[in-house]
């Protein structure tokens, strides 16, 4: 499988039935549509199509058994999606509940948001310095940078701007990825 930058499985999973998914299939593995379907009350289509969704990003594995197709969560991959699956997993598993892990994941759910991030990686910059590096308009820089301090990834200190990373594990694994710009 291609690599997939970082925005595009975090805009993935900031789908609360998605992650509802994941907590089902992290409890109990192999399951087909069906008994995805049926564990959250959803119509089979739309089960169908929520699992390709994981699956195309590389968070689960679909494999054929007889005529039935089950998924689980994906075991293999790039070491990247190795590290989310875990955090997520344990995240998902310890009771932090869907909604702290949506609201992490949602952080990184624009490529906009990566690049803030990863810019503000080496020393805290004012607005002015984010901008002159970044052909957005004002409104949309801070835009951004409202949605990642928000969520715990850039603090405010006077005039500038830092990146900081939450004490958690997921946290800590999409603040790494967007460190590195994917």
């Amino acid at each position: 499988m291609e690599q997939l930058p970082l925005w595009r499985r975090c805009r993935t999973l900031a789908n609360r039935v998605r992650l509802k998914i994941l907590v089902v299939l992290n409890r109990r593995s192999g399951m087909r549509v069906s008994d995805v379907a049926r564990a959250l009350r959803l119509s089979r289509p739309a089960a169908s199509q929520y699992l390709r969704a994981l699956e195309a990003t590389g968070l689960v594995e679909a494999s054929r058994v007889r005529r039935s197709v089950v998924y689980e969560i994906s075991r293999n991959g790039e070491a990247g999606v190795r590290e989310l699956i875990r955090a997520l997993t344990l995240g998902l598993g310890r009771g932090k509940g869907i909604e702290a892990v949506f609201k992490l994941t949602t952080a990184f759910a624009n490529p906009g948001r990566i690049e803030v991030f990863h810019a503000l990686q080496k020393r805290p910059k004012s607005v002015a310095e984010l901008n002159s590096s970044m052909a957005w308009t004002g409104q949309t820089l801070r835009r951004h940078l409202r949605k990642l301090e928000s969520r715990g990834f850039v603090r405010s200190a006077g005039e500038k701007f830092q990146a900081v990373v939450p004490d958690d594990s997921l946290a800590r694994c999409l603040a790494a990825a967007a460190a590195k710009g994917l």
